[in-house]
């Protein structure tokens, strides 16, 4: 494939990518970066997805590291690009409220308080709970939120001094 003024096109791919060194486990947000990848290095990718998939195992429930390295095309030829492998670590982030892909409805809405705040909230779900109440506790379990996203999030949750999560999602416009 070529572009304009036979240009070779570059097919490119992006991947969110979770930092181990992030602070999730006492609270806070987790970092995430953007790997961005040529199409062999996405072939790459799919078939250690594909290879997992057929041995029954969800890619989404393993943590894998990266390394930049010398990959093979498919073609053969050696490239640069990054090299995906499946570790022991436990997941740091867990995939949540995926929406399913044969349930319409669900792709409808999108999320305005993040998924790790709903999912902490999840048990309270109901409960009576102020809104300072609420921001305190948001405050001391996701402190590298912004405090003013937190009461933000606070007064979506909040209807009538009783904590509503569905609030976090509205549908798309």
């Amino acid at each position: 494939m070529f572009c304009k003024r036979d240009i070779p096109k570059i097919n490119e791919f992006t991947y969110g990518i979770y930092h181990s060194e992030s602070e999730y486990e006492g609270g806070g947000l987790t970092e995430i970066s953007y790997l961005s990848a040529t199409l062999a290095t996405h072939t790459l990718f799919q078939k250690v997805f594909t290879a997992l998939i057929e041995e029954n195992t969800n890619p989404t429930d393993i943590v894998f590291s990266l390394k930049r390295t010398k990959i093979k095309t498919a073609h053969g030829r050696s490239v640069n690009g990054y090299e995906l492998n499946a570790t022991d670590t436990e997941m740091f982030v867990k995939e949540k409220f995926r929406p399913s892909l044969l349930d319409s409805e669900e792709q409808e809405y999108h999320w305005t308080v993040p998924e790790e705040i709903v999912d902490f909230l999840k048990d309270k779900d109901g409960d009576p709970i102020s809104l300072i109440d609420l921001f305190l506790l948001l405050r001391d379990n996701f402190s590298g939120l912004d405090e003013k996203d937190l009461k933000t999030y606070a007064v979506k949750l909040v209807s009538n001094n009783v904590l509503n999560l569905r609030n976090a999602r509205e549908k798309w416009i």
